[in-house]
């Protein structure tokens, strides 16, 4: 059995073209994750998350696809469909971790006079 790489795989999913977009899923990057594994291959399709149902026949064009080229033993092919975090959500958790981090690196720092102290600074702090 000959052995497959990323190339060949990447090749055979250029056939495969994404009906929203018009471009074949490699181009488009919707390939993410590929691995190989003795013959095994595995990846996802990342599709946006309105139109995730309808993608349901692509992925499993794609995993047929894989599965038809010789040295594949296994090919499973998964969709994702992650919203993309907003902005201001981003800001928003980074400023909650900078807030909640900087203490704590002061804390470490100093020395407390008693345990009493570090349980009164945590308590403080969650």
């Amino acid at each position: 059995m000959a052995k497959i790489t990323t190339a060949q795989i990447e090749e055979a999913l250029q056939n495969l073209i994404d009906p929203i977009s018009g471009e074949d899923v490699v181009s488009a990057q919707m390939v993410k994750g590929l691995q190989i594994r003795d013959g095994h291959v595995a990846f996802t399709l990342e599709v946006d998350p309105a139109k995730g149902s309808e993608m349901e026949p692509l992925r499993k064009q794609a995993e047929e696809t894989v599965f038809a080229l010789d040295g594949v033993l296994t090919a499973t092919v998964v969709l994702t469909a992650e919203k993309k975090a907003n902005r201001v959500g981003i800001h928003m958790i980074m400023t909650m971790v900078m807030i909640t981090v900087i203490p704590l690196h002061k804390i470490k720092k100093q020395r407390l006079a008693n345990p009493s102290e570090a349980q009164q600074a945590h308590l403080h702090l969650t």
